[in-house]
């Protein structure tokens, strides 16, 4: 009798171990749970459209919170909430200018922020639209 190829979607266990073991070669931060929380919540920040939206104008310039929600048209209260997860993301700062508190993007995210939203990164070359 001819035997058959293994047709099961799962992989071996000496080859799952193998993989795991060269994912935590090539990404260190697998390691460190305090580092892999802080890059779920810079992930999480940018995995809302409206988030999205905040990060593109933010990029053209500082705007504090009432201008934020009359561009975007959501309420205030929204617009707290999403600057609050771009917060705890790390990606935005804000300072004073008057009585008004302005937000902006953290320099050191710049350059990568804006070529993903230019579209011109590698993740994005996999969406299908």
């Amino acid at each position: 009798m001819e035997s058959q190829p293994n047709l099961s979607p799962m992989l071996p266990p000496d080859t799952l171990a193998h993989i795991q073991k060269d994912a935590q070669d090539a990404y260190p931060i697998l390691h460190s749970p305090e580092n892999l929380a802080k890059q779920a919540l810079y992930f999480k920040a940018l995995g809302d459209p409206t988030r999205l939206k905040i990060v593109g104008l933010l990029l053209l310039s500082d705007i504090c919170l009432c201008q934020l929600v009359e561009v975007l048209d959501i309420p205030t209260s929204t617009m707290t909430h999403h600057l609050q997860v771009l917060d705890r993301g790390g990606l935005i700062e804000t300072h004073r200018a008057g009585k008004f508190t302005k937000y902006a993007i953290r320099e050191s995210y710049r350059a990568s922020l804006a070529s993903a939203l230019q579209g011109t990164t590698q993740t994005n070359d996999s969406v299908k639209g």
